[in-house]
């Protein structure tokens, strides 16, 4: 029996293993790099799903969050809703009985009076109309009946007696001409500098206007664009605060009823290179609710009453859910049974929740909501100032987010592993996402933190996952290198410990018994 002693030799990273380890980083890093200038370029061009994306995390805050009802809203809808047309027939009802309705509204002292709904045809039944379409009549009958003034021209009388009334008129995806009529008063003004690019050129381009008959056009004090443009998903989330056609722009329903209100001749739109910043419909006002619950405007008090809008000049209203109280039905209206606390100085939209005339929409925060309460909530969210705003800065803002995320993620996974690394990956998500919800909850400024995040948390996933494939095929080729030649157990201590794979073998004090075994 025999001893040999030596020392042991201390174990060292040769220089071509460390050359292969920084080879696998790099490579994963690269990986890392190619997926960031990918996502980042998928974000500057921005399509439809990711878009979409964006706003559904909105819609999560708002109904997490939604606007307060107000208790006093200085809005009331005439709902042309199932009683009413029980009750008075079928829509479209004569014109006559619409201007009874106005002028029972104007009695009431009604604010200004906006229309959702459209007249765009001659009344069917007007009394020449009738005698053309009636089989049978007597000659004298039918000369009576031609005789008789047009309902239409009634309609516009009261129209243009009342100096408070908005008529509705929306877009179309065709040209459309009206020979011997004259295009459309624009009352917004546009203010622009030298050197930036006009406001006008990043609002919507409607080919063609729908707009309401001859006879009753003229005599609006105001006509509004009651076009809602649903999101890719169907979800009404902004409303444009003006369409473009033929190079004039036509504010919204609720603009145009908030200038008439104010006395204005027209409003404002300012922009500047990044788009349209925002909407003065009123300079230095104070609006709101007087003592008895009615709208009221004070002039040169207060701030100037603008709108904050999105670069192509689209609203966001800051929903709140279905307030049923402002809603009185046309038929009370029209027998004189409404509360007249809820018409006298508001703002009144006339529209429809039945469900036969299809102005059912989808908004954040209601799956079913009538169309004319989007234009209400509009009112009620410029006249408090509380409508959302996306102000042109935020989009780079996500962007850097999401780039210098992504650059620490791809610096600091091969770096310190992917153990500490995930710290770091809750750390940024917790705070993107918490000054994401703080924007909204107390400045209503909507800022996306999923796409950053999602961004970031790929990439550590990459990183990750990488690693893991490489060292796994790393064992994978150990085990089939040296499973035929060494024992199982020294092949996983091999491939648990790569290091003892050094040239030169190992020097260790050890004790050797030789022995012979007889026969």
């Amino acid at each position: 029996m025999g001893e040999e002693v030596a020392e042991t030799e201390t174990k060292t990273e040769k220089p071509a293993e460390k050359k292969k380890r920084r080879f696998k980083v790099g490579k994963a890093r690269w990986i890392a790099l190619v997926i960031l200038t990918l996502f980042m370029s998928v974000r500057v061009f921005d399509p439809g799903p990711l878009q979409t994306l964006r706003l559904k995390t909105f819609d999560f805050y708002q109904n997490i969050k939604p606007r307060p009802l107000m208790p006093n809203s200085p809005v009331t809808i005439v709902d042309l809703d199932e009683t009413s047309l029980e009750q008075i027939g079928q829509w479209p009802w004569p014109r006559t009985t619409v201007a009874q309705m106005i002028q029972n509204l104007v009695n009431m002292g009604s604010g200004p009076i906006g229309f959702d709904i459209f007249f765009v045809e001659e009344d069917r039944m007007s009394g020449a109309n009738l005698a053309e379409t009636l089989p049978n009549l007597d000659e004298d009958i039918r000369k009576k009946l031609k005789g008789l003034i047009s309902n239409d021209k009634v309609f516009g009388e009261v129209i243009k007696k009342s100096r408070r009334v908005v008529l509705g008129q929306t877009v179309l995806p065709i040209k459309k001409e009206y020979k011997g009529r004259r295009a459309l008063r624009s009352r917004v003004a546009i203010k622009g500098r030298k050197g930036v690019r006009n406001p006008r050129d990043w609002i919507f381009d409607a080919p063609g206007l729908l707009r309401n008959n001859a006879i009753i056009e003229p005599t609006g004090a105001g006509h509004g664009m009651v076009t809602i443009l649903p999101e890719a998903d169907g979800v009404v989330r902004r409303v444009p605060a003006f369409i473009k056609h033929k190079n004039r722009l036509y504010p919204t329903l609720s603009v145009e009823m908030l200038r008439l209100a104010f006395g204005r001749p027209g409003v404002v739109v300012q922009g500047d290179n990044a788009g349209i910043s925002r909407v003065l419909i009123a300079p230095r006002v104070k609006a709101g609710l007087d003592a008895k619950g009615n709208f009221s405007a004070a002039r040169n008090k207060g701030a100037n009453l603008t709108v904050t809008t999105d670069r192509n000049g689209q609203m966001w209203p800051y929903f709140s859910r279905m307030d049923k109280s402002k809603y009185v039905s046309a038929a009370d209206v029209l027998s004189g049974t409404a509360d007249p606390k809820k018409i006298k100085g508001h703002f009144v939209l006339i529209g429809t929740s039945a469900e036969g005339l299809k102005d059912i929409k989808t908004v954040p925060t209601e799956r079913l909501i009538p169309g004319v309460e989007v234009h209400a909530q509009l009112i009620e969210t410029i006249l408090r100032g509380s409508y959302l705003s996306r102000p042109n800065f935020v989009n780079a803002a996500e962007m850097a987010l999401a780039l210098f995320g992504g650059l620490l993620m791809i610096i600091l996974v091969p770096w310190i592993g992917a153990k500490w690394t995930v710290l770091f990956f809750l750390v940024v998500a917790s705070g993107a996402g918490g000054t994401s919800w703080y924007l909204f909850s107390e400045h209503r400024i909507i800022m996306d933190a999923a796409f950053a995040v999602i961004t970031i948390l790929l990439l550590y996933i990459t990183l990750t996952y990488t690693a893991y494939a490489a060292e796994e095929a790393e064992r994978r080729q150990t085990r089939d290198a040296f499973s035929k030649y060494m024992s199982p157990a020294m092949v996983e201590q091999v491939v648990a410990d790569p290091s003892l794979l050094t040239l030169g073998g190992q020097k260790r004090n050890m004790t050797l018994l030789f022995c012979d075994v007889r026969g």
